[in-house]
């Protein structure tokens, strides 16, 4: 009997021993890949955000919620963009101007802003020189959830001071066309308001409850991914949330057929991008777009694909892409189709994890993308203004 007992009692400290490695060897591993601590965002992140002109902020992430990604501090110019300042008059004479319009894959809060393609790109034409000019100032005019009705309201304010040569406005294939519409856009704040009263109370709870080491990273690793889909399946668990309270309106983009409103969603996104060449037009500037799908278009989809199987059918995911090629094929204006080449290199290394938006390495994709089709498409177009 006593050796009996010895033989289990020496199992188990072999099992406890092995465990016990096993959990070290993980925890070491993930501090060698540099694996962030994890921290999930509270609430009362967003009241240390001020989107006013001169402001500066700790950016860590859009939603509360979220998990952490980065924490990035955050200095905006004299007019409320993340950007450098720039003089209504050029520098030098014959300086190259080119602005850029977009929403927050623009406004790039998430990364330094030396890292952002706008200021990669004109680091480097001021390098190479294409056009043979003594200076070259990238212009960026973003903010987060603002499209196009506020972009060409940027344009027609900014537009006659800065005088660009060009105008390249990036345009996103998931919000934009939702963010055109005030009914559409109405029901996406809705939505966000429940999410925040009823999923990210819950969300935080349940990280909490599971993460028993604050600071380990193998703990934190495996609380994220239960937290992650206990949030997901939440009306499973909970009778005070619907499957209604977890799909967000902007998966209508992609439901096949479209929701009633949706066509009049695109219908004013032409209608404005069509506003937008024309003041183009009158500033002598050329018009050009570029096109950006988010992960969950380009290989982040599993989730969406769930949700969506009650609620929304079938999805297009490339619907988007598709509108904003055929647009600017009809309305003759150069454009840059961008998720092709960000889908390769992988959503993984050029979208943050939780955020969604473009990592460093992803600015310098469509920093890289951007540069060869301005070159391109400008060359031997590129008058020189006084």
């Amino acid at each position: 009997m006593r050796e009996l007992v010895r033989r289990s009692a020496a199992a188990l400290l072999a099992i406890l021993l092995g465990l016990s490695i096993a959990l070290l060897a993980g925890e070491a591993g993930l501090r060698l890949l540099r694996f962030r601590p994890v921290s999930i965002l509270r609430p009362d992140i967003r009241k240390t955000y001020r989107l006013e002109p001169g402001a500066q902020f700790h950016y860590r992430g859009y939603l509360p919620g979220n998990f952490e990604d980065f924490d990035n501090l955050v200095t905006l110019n004299r007019h409320g963009f993340h950007d450098r300042d720039y003089s209504p008059q050029r520098p030098v004479a014959g300086a190259f101007r080119l602005v850029v319009l977009g929403d927050s894959y623009v406004a790039a809060f998430e990364v330094p802003i030396e890292d952002t393609f706008h200021k990669r790109l004109e680091a480097r034409l001021g390098a190479e020189d294409p056009f043979a000019r003594p200076l070259y100032e990238v212009i960026a005019l973003g903010l987060p959830r603002k499209a196009q009705a506020d972009q060409l309201q940027w344009l027609r304010q900014f537009g006659p001071a800065y005088q660009p040569d060009a105008v390249l406005l990036l345009f996103f294939s998931g919000n934009d066309i939702l963010e055109n519409s005030p009914a559409l856009f109405g029901q996406a704040m809705d939505f966000a308001t429940r999410y925040m009263a009823t999923v990210v109370p819950a969300k935080i709870a349940f990280f909490d409850y599971l993460d028993l080491v604050p600071g380990s990273r193998l703990g934190g690793f495996l609380a994220e991914t239960a937290t992650t889909l206990y949030a997901r399946n939440l009306d499973r668990f909970s009778n005070q949330v619907s499957r209604a309270d977890l799909l967000s309106p902007e998966l209508g983009l992609y439901a096949d057929p479209l929701a009633p409103g949706w066509r009049e969603a695109w219908e004013r996104t032409a209608s404005l991008l069509a506003e937008i060449a024309a003041t183009c037009e009158r500033l002598g500037a050329t018009f050009l777009v570029a096109g950006l799908s988010g992960p969950q278009a380009i290989g982040d989809a599993s989730s969406e694909r769930t949700w969506s199987s009650a609620a929304t059918g079938a999805l297009d995911l490339g619907r988007g892409d598709r509108w904003i090629a055929a647009w600017t094929k009809g309305a003759n204006v150069p454009f840059l189709h961008l998720t092709p080449t960000l889908s390769a290199a992988g959503p993984r290394r050029v979208f943050w994890r939780h955020d969604a938006h473009l990592t460093a390495h992803g600015h310098a994709i469509v920093a890289a993308q951007a540069y060869d089709f301005a070159v391109k498409t400008l060359a031997g177009a590129a008058r020189a203004r006084p």
